[in-house]
């Protein structure tokens, strides 16, 4: 393997290892910080160094035993001290993480923005956090390229450290990415609501008068799934959520001839419902909700009986549905 990636994936190793929850290294990043230091202004010998380490570990007891083994193995396998320049500079970057994670979060935070004020089932919103997993990358890969330059333009140790990675064609981003990458994958994911069935829980959820709803994962009624099931005014809900519906549609007959469900949802999109799609899905007495511009925009959406904008998914609109099926 080339040496620069080889050195590259060790600078990774490292950052997990020093950053992992199990390891937990970076709580004795002081005593750590002191021995490498030690290290470099005093030229001695890799041994030494190999042996402070060891013995900082085994006199610790904020390391567990299993894991003091790991990093015991970790030490024995250096073989220059571009092993501990590695380990060092992985150390001095994970104090960073949460500085540049701040600046990446900043950025996100427009995004979370442009969301204020969308109904979470709209288009508009769901096309919008879509996209939220290509803008995280591109912003988090721009930033900790940016951060870098910028702290290997110091005269301290990390900035040293960098100028020396530089050198020897050491990607320092490419193992610092991935680290900034996964600490802020969770934090994307809940600015965004999560996904489409995530945002239609989180509705039902606050309706006044659900009761016992439940989030199925598997209730395959021919092709049909039940991917909501509640109670609201004595009648059982079943609610279908599918951002499209193909085909799928054809099979609601399977659905509400063997379900005990009393009243039958769908939620979708829309962009793919004609009015032929419509007219099936409403002669099995299954109410449709789509997105608010799908409704706006399709006069004859409007004018179909049992058709509602997702921004209506109220108590209100389940009321009426209760009487639309009763008349």
């Amino acid at each position: 393997m080339n040496r620069a990636v080889s050195y590259t994936a060790d600078l990774y190793y490292y950052m997990k290892r020093l950053y992992g929850a199990q390891y937990r290294l970076l709580n004795l990043s002081a005593p750590v910080k002191e021995i490498m230091e030690n290290a470099l202004k005093t030229d001695e010998p890799l041994s030494s160094t190999i042996e402070k380490l060891n013995k900082l570990l085994e006199n610790s007891n904020r390391v567990k035993s299993d894991k003091k083994d790991e990093y015991f193995y970790m030490f024995s396998k250096w073989t220059s001290k571009n092993d501990a320049l590695l380990f060092y500079l992985a150390l001095l970057l994970l104090e960073k993480k949460d500085e540049l994670r701040k600046r990446v979060e900043d950025e996100l935070q427009e995004l979370n923005e442009e969301l204020t004020g969308l109904h979470p089932l709209s288009l508009k919103y769901d096309n919008l956090t879509v996209k939220d997993i290509y803008i995280l990358r591109v912003v988090v890969g721009y930033k900790t390229e940016k951060y870098l330059l910028t702290e290997k333009n110091k005269k301290n140790r990390l900035g040293n450290l960098l100028k020396w990675a530089g050198k020897n064609n050491i990607v320092v981003a490419h193992a610092f990415f991935p680290i900034i990458y996964e600490s802020l994958n969770q934090s994307i994911t809940s600015m965004s609501g999560g996904g489409y069935e995530k945002r239609i829980a989180d509705i039902l959820s606050k309706i006044p008068g659900i009761t016992d709803l439940e989030r199925l994962t598997h209730e395959d009624i021919g092709s049909v799934e039940h991917d909501f099931i509640f109670k609201f005014e004595g009648k059982k809900f079943g609610v279908s959520a599918k951002r499209t519906l193909r085909e799928r549609y054809k099979q609601y007959v399977n659905l509400v001839d063997k379900s005990d469900s009393d009243v039958f949802i769908t939620i979708t999109f829309g962009a793919d419902l004609t009015q032929k799609k419509a007219e099936t899905i409403r002669k099995l007495g299954v109410f449709i909700f789509v997105a608010p511009e799908v409704y706006a925009q399709d006069k004859w959406v409007r004018k179909t009986g049992g058709i509602y904008p997702a921004d209506q998914l109220n108590k209100k609109t389940l009321q009426e549905i209760i009487r639309f099926r009763q008349a």
